[in-house]
C-alpha cells in the first residue's frame, strides 16, 4: 500500500468517525440515517467504518440529516462549488 493509498484510508476513517460520532451523540440510529440516505444499513455502517467513500450527495444528506454545517465535511477532500450549495453551508 503506497503512501497515498494510506492518506486515502485514514481520511475515510476519520470522516466515517466523524458521522459515526455526530450521530451517535445525537441518539441517532444507524437504521435511521439508512433512510434518511434511502440506502441499506450496511453501506452507513461500511461508511462508517471507512470501507466506503460515500458519494459527495450522501455527504450533503448526512450533513442535514445530523442537522451539522456542511463545512464540517469539506476538508474530507470534496469541493462544492455550486451556489446553492454554498448556501447550504452557511
Amino acid at each position: 500500500m503506497t503512501n497515498y493509498d494510506k492518506s486515502i484510508l485514514f481520511k475515510l476513517n476519520t470522516l466515517g468517525e466523524k458521522i459515526r460520532q455526530a450521530r451517535e451523540s445525537q441518539g441517532l440510529l444507524l437504521r435511521q440515517a439508512a433512510a434518511f440516505l434511502e440506502v441499506d444499513t450496511a453501506l452507513v455502517s461500511k461508511l462508517e467504518r471507512g470501507e466506503r467513500r460515500p458519494q459527495k450527495e450522501q455527504v450533503i444528506k448526512l450533513a442535514d440529516f445530523l442537522n451539522e454545517s456542511l463545512k464540517n465535511y469539506l476538508f474530507f477532500g470534496w469541493q462544492i462549488r455550486s451556489p446553492i450549495l454554498l448556501h447550504k453551508m452557511s
